[in-house]
């Protein structure tokens, strides 16, 4: 391999990497704010789980936070809000048993919300 092309390399995992740390950065202040009852930060996270790079088990994350978001916990839930939640839990993929897993995590997720 020419140096060139290791550099490339080089240069392309460290970008990935950082866009990572990123994501997850961006999680955390999500997670934070949903969970202290910021409405608009519960579609955030679950926005956030699903797109990108997101792994099996970000996509049941941003499952359970649509189940969470369309809860009767919930009074500011829309026509959108059931899109999504069609979106995340029934589109992309999720087995039965993952979305068996993420209806229990988004039990969890109602459990610790604030508002």
């Amino acid at each position: 391999m020419e140096v060139a092309d290791q550099n490339k390399q080089a240069i392309h995992v460290v970008v990935k990497s950082m866009e990572r740390l990123e994501r997850e950065k961006s999680l955390n202040e999500y997670r934070e704010k949903a969970i202290n009852g910021h409405y608009i930060d519960w579609r955030n996270m679950a926005f956030a789980l699903s797109s990108g790079d997101a792994s099996d088990e970000d996509r049941i994350q941003a499952c359970a936070w649509r189940i969470a978001i369309i809860s009767p916990k919930n009074p500011k839930i829309d026509a959108g809000d059931e899109g999504n939640l069609e979106m995340d839990c029934n589109q992309r993929g999720l087995t039965e048993d993952q979305i068996n897993k993420a209806s229990d995590e988004a039990k969890r997720i109602i459990l610790t919300l604030k508002n």
